[in-house]
């Protein structure tokens, strides 16, 4: 994962840090798992709701985006 760049989204004990990538940070192979991951979330909700429930919802409620996040070290970050 070096070479990913970041921000920093929560901070827990013992200097556990998540940090959500920047997807123009990642590889291609890294890119392309991400999209096949949220592609199979999206349509993983969309099974799992009611006809009903789905027209209540907009586009951009049902082509959600996801979030890559890591959990790391604090001595594992370099600041910019």
């Amino acid at each position: 994962m070096a070479g990913l760049v970041g921000t920093v989204q929560s901070v827990y004990a013992d200097d556990q840090v998540a940090i959500q990538v920047d997807p123009a940070s990642m590889s291609e192979v890294t890119s392309s798992v991400q999209k096949t991951a949220t592609l199979r979330m999206r349509e993983k909700f969309s099974n799992s709701i009611s006809e009903e429930q789905r027209r209540s919802l907009t586009k951009e409620e049902l082509e959600f985006d996801t979030h890559y996040v890591l959990l790391v070290q604090s001595t594992d970050l370099e600041k910019p």
